[in-house]
Order: C-alpha cells, then structure tokens, then sequence
C-alpha cells in the first residue's frame, strides 16, 4: 500500500543513546599544547574526550587558536538541524561576514574540539575571545595541574559568546 500519512507517536519515542564507541585518536595528530593532555572525560559527561591541565596556569594565559572548517550560515544549516550544534561551531566574523567555525571533523580541527562544556553548578576555566575570525583559547582562572577544562556553555554556536581581542 501507499503510505498516507508520516505520523509518529512521540508518547513512544525513548531519550537517544548513541552506542557508536568513543572514537580512537591515538593515530591522529591535534599539536596539543604543553601542559595540557587529552584524556577520557568524567562520566558524568558522558562518553567522549576532554582535555585535562598537566601544570598550573596563571587567569588570562593564552592556550592556543581554535582551528576547523569556515563554513556560510547556509552550509552550516545544512549540517546541523536545530539542536543538534552545540559543541561543534562558534560563530565567528570574518571580514565583517558571520562565519562558523566548524571543529566536528578531526582532521580539519584540533585539539580545542575536545574541550568540554562546563557541567551544572561549576565555572568555566577556560573563555574563548573571538577577533576577526581568529578564535583563541585562554584560561578564565587559575587552572591547577590535574584539572579538566571548561569552556562555557554559552561560548559555542547557537547561544551568545565571549567576544575580544585575539592577542
């Protein structure tokens, strides 16, 4: 028969889980800063890597730059149906145009794609200051060595974000 109808009875539908398992970087090259490792993430934020300090750092010093995929509004739409952004690009300018800075493939990206978002109940350690399309990374306190990484939840695409000079 034909189908007359797409209807879905969301009363039925269970919260997603992905069962993909947690992607292996042990061949892949991200030219991690010193000072800083890629580990697995605490549980509580789920299956996935994060980025944890191996030394102190001073409020204010300057990690790295952010790197990705410029992509346009348009292209950017096509890849990410609402809801399903956060984490993966910042909206950044770029000769006065917004852009997206796309981090979600790992071999145009680098190690910034693995830092995490800041869980409830916790302050960012990490800020993330946007100038002319460059984004940069800098520490928001002092970070003690054993410390994971924090950015902001508001830093990434869809919701605003931290906004100043890339030094």
């Amino acid at each position: 028969g034909k189908l007359k109808y797409d209807n879905v009875n969301v009363g039925t539908l269970r919260k997603f889980v992905s069962r993909e398992p947690l992607m292996d970087i042990s061949l892949m090259k991200f030219d991690v800063p010193l000072g800083v490792d890629i580990v697995r993430a605490p549980a509580s934020q789920t299956e996935r890597w994060g980025l944890v300090s191996t030394r102190e750092w001073r409020k204010g010093h300057k990690l790295g730059v952010v790197k990705g995929e410029y992509t346009t509004l348009a292209e950017y739409e096509d890849r990410y149906p609402i809801g399903e952004s956060l984490g993966k690009a910042w909206k950044v300018c770029v000769d006065q145009e917004d852009m997206y800075l796309d981090t979600s493939d790992a071999f145009q990206s680098n190690w910034a794609r693995f830092l995490l978002p800041c869980p409830d109940g916790r302050l960012p350690n990490i800020k993330i200051v946007e100038n002319k399309g460059r984004v940069g990374v800098f520490t928001s306190e002092i970070v003690k060595a054993g410390e994971f990484l924090y950015v902001s939840k508001t830093s990434r695409v869809g919701e605003p974000r931290s906004a100043g000079p890339v030094p």
